[in-house]
């Protein structure tokens, strides 16, 4: 097999998720589209990632259970997705162990866009003209979120228990909505 002539590791990806509503929300956006590309390689022990990831104008990407989103996207965020309608996102992670057995961190950032067409598309109800998201529409037009992701499973008397720590802060170029940080702590053991 032939390699590229270059002396890291280069990986690519691609996905697409598609959905078909028998009765849409808006009349005629009966369709929901995504895409998404991923590119990492590693320099130094460190993992980088750099993925995009865009939904079609039409409808949202759906979840179950009123769980969104249940679609993986390379871009996903602690809070943030691109699985809204008219979204755009664009992310850089960068992955490092420091070297420490059973220890690794991640940092995220995200850069979301959104087209108007895609935020009337994205809810039943709601105007962006005074106070941002109303209703149930999602606007994710120039927002930002960055996460920092930590997990360490420990060894010898207490193997099989793991932590981790998964935290972020988001901003929205939305009145009343301006910014959140948010976070979730994991503690595991496994028999």
């Amino acid at each position: 097999m032939n390699k590229l002539p270059i002396d890291f590791p280069l990986s690519l990806a691609m996905t697409y998720a598609g959905a078909h509503y028998d009765t849409p929300s808006v009349a005629g956006n009966d369709d929901a589209t995504l895409y998404g590309f991923k590119v990492s390689t590693a320099l130094s022990g460190v993992k980088f990632n750099l993925a995009y990831t865009t939904m079609d104008d039409e409808a949202n990407f759906p979840g179950t259970f009123g769980h969104v989103p249940d679609t993986i996207a390379y871009t996903d965020m602690l809070t943030n997705n691109a699985i809204f309608a008219g979204v755009d996102a664009y992310s850089i992670e960068a992955l490092y162990g420091f070297g420490i057995a059973g220890f690794n961190s991640g940092l995220k950032f995200a850069h979301y866009t959104q087209s108007e067409k895609g935020y009337m598309n994205s809810g039943t109800t709601g105007t962006i003209a005074t106070s941002g998201r109303v209703g149930n529409r999602m606007y994710l037009d120039d927002a930002d979120e960055v996460n920092i992701d930590l997990t360490y499973a420990f060894s010898g008397a207490l193997k099989g228990l793991s932590t981790r720590l998964w935290a972020g802060y988001g901003t929205y170029d939305v009145p009343g909505e301006d910014s959140f940080t948010y976070a979730r702590f994991y503690l595991s053991y496994k028999f």
